[in-house]
């Protein structure tokens, strides 16, 4: 295997337990009705997911041949969900609604799950088919609040 699939792997097995530990926060998080510390721990990960996907950018995204690779596809995949992230939330922080933004968070980080299982990882080895990923979806302007 060559070093920058190393890398790559690295970085996606960061972003795993990157999500994981969420998925453990959350849990304990569950017997209390605060979204507010949801909310937080979810944008803790996904920032924290953004500086793993910004140092491994370096080994891919300037190859063409690397690029083509199923690892560095789903980091460009996760790179791609969480700049989209922040296009949605930056729509809805004009309106101040922070209950959109928590859903655009937890939806994000849904589509990271399912990049991770389309390559291999969180939970992907349950016997379930990988989901197709999905573009992220942008703020429903529709229900917007007054």
């Amino acid at each position: 295997m060559a070093d920058y699939e190393k890398k790559m792997e690295k970085a996606l097995l960061d972003i795993e337990k990157t999500v994981k530990k969420l998925d453990s926060i959350i849990a304990s998080l569950e017997k209390s009705s605060s979204k507010v510390k949801h909310y937080f721990e979810q944008e803790k990960a996904i920032r924290e997911i953004k500086k793993i996907v910004k140092e491994a950018d370096e080994f891919w995204k300037d190859n063409d041949a690397i690029k083509q690779n199923l690892k560095a596809k789903s980091l460009d995949n996760i790179d791609k969900t969480v700049d989209k992230l922040e296009e949605n939330i930056g729509k809805v922080r004009d309106d101040n609604n922070k209950v959109k933004s928590f859903i655009e968070q937890k939806n994000t980080l849904d589509e990271v799950k399912k990049i991770l299982q389309n390559c291999g990882l969180y939970g992907a080895n349950t016997g379930d088919e990988p989901k197709p990923v999905d573009e992220p979806k942008p703020v429903d302007d529709e229900h917007k609040s007054s």
